[in-house]
């Protein structure tokens, strides 16, 4: 193909493209939802996997038992109503049937928080 002179309509068509693609990715890193939320049906155990670490939950009479993870992992608890037992190697949540209970995890070495909801059907 011979080289051909660059019209100023074809520079304007460039232009245009360009500045169309540009939005358009622009768009869409600003819209960009991370999907975050996992979900646990606790029926009657679950396990979440988060960043190669496992998550396990079940239920032992009135309470929700979550067994800590190796790697330094942190519970949030977004209501503070809820009171959390804490030792070693889990975390114990007083709960009522037909809840659905959700908490924040974070891994000390990420920055990433991950939200879990604990589906309680009983």
């Amino acid at each position: 193909m011979a080289a051909e002179k660059l019209t100023p309509g074809r520079f304007a068509q460039i232009i245009i493209m360009l500045t169309l693609l540009v939005a358009a990715f622009t768009w869409r890193t600003l819209d960009y939802d991370k999907q975050d939320k996992l979900e646990c049906n606790l029926t009657p155990k679950c396990t979440v996997n988060i960043n190669d670490s496992s998550l396990i939950a079940y239920l032992e009479g009135a309470k929700l038992i979550i067994i800590k993870p190796t790697g330094g992992w942190t519970m949030i608890n977004p209501k503070q109503s809820l009171e959390i037992e804490e030792d070693e190697t889990t975390w114990k949540v007083p709960i009522s049937t037909n809840q659905v209970i959700e908490f924040y995890f974070k891994n000390k070495n990420s920055a990433d928080l991950f939200k879990v909801s604990f589906i309680v059907e009983n």
